[in-house]
């Protein structure tokens, strides 16, 4: 009968586990929307509506694209 648990990843290959990027750039992406709206708020004005949603937008795919980065790593060993 095989056994139901294996080693961890890393350990079979020697490459550490980085799932903190992810969740950095979500924090820097998290503080760069608010630090926009607060912004907005003292502006108090439509036009300042864009450079929001760009800053909105370019974090969000600074989060989806780190997330991804991880996911198509394919096991390989360096």
């Amino acid at each position: 009968m095989p056994p139901l648990a294996s080693e961890p990843r890393a350990a079979q290959d020697g490459r550490s586990i980085d799932g903190l990027g992810p969740l950095w750039m979500y924090l820097v992406a998290s503080l760069a929307i608010v630090g926009a709206v607060v912004l907005a708020g003292a502006v108090d004005r439509w036009w300042i509506l864009a450079p929001v949603m760009c800053v909105f937008f370019v974090s969000t795919f600074g989060v989806i694209a780190s997330i991804l980065r991880l996911l198509r790593d394919s096991g390989d060993t360096l």
